[in-house]
């Protein structure tokens, strides 16, 4: 992971910003794409924080475990 913080943090000292399009790359690691995601996932977890605030129930995103009875 911190190897993609830091390329994130070098695409944007080379562009001004940090709004790298998805296509976007920085010594062959796709910014763009690991941006989006974890954009993505941040909303996703302040949904979830906003929620359990609210006391409201709270689906889990882990998942069923394969093979589980």
């Amino acid at each position: 992971m911190g190897g993609r913080i830091v390329r994130g943090a070098r695409w944007a000292a080379e562009h001004g910003h940090l709004l790298a399009p998805l296509d976007a790359t920085y010594q062959g690691a796709a910014v763009g794409i690991w941006l989006k995601n974890a954009r993505a996932a941040a909303r996703k977890a302040a949904e979830v924080e906003r929620r359990r605030a609210e006391g409201l129930p709270v689906q889990s995103s882990a998942g069923r475990c394969r093979g589980a009875a």
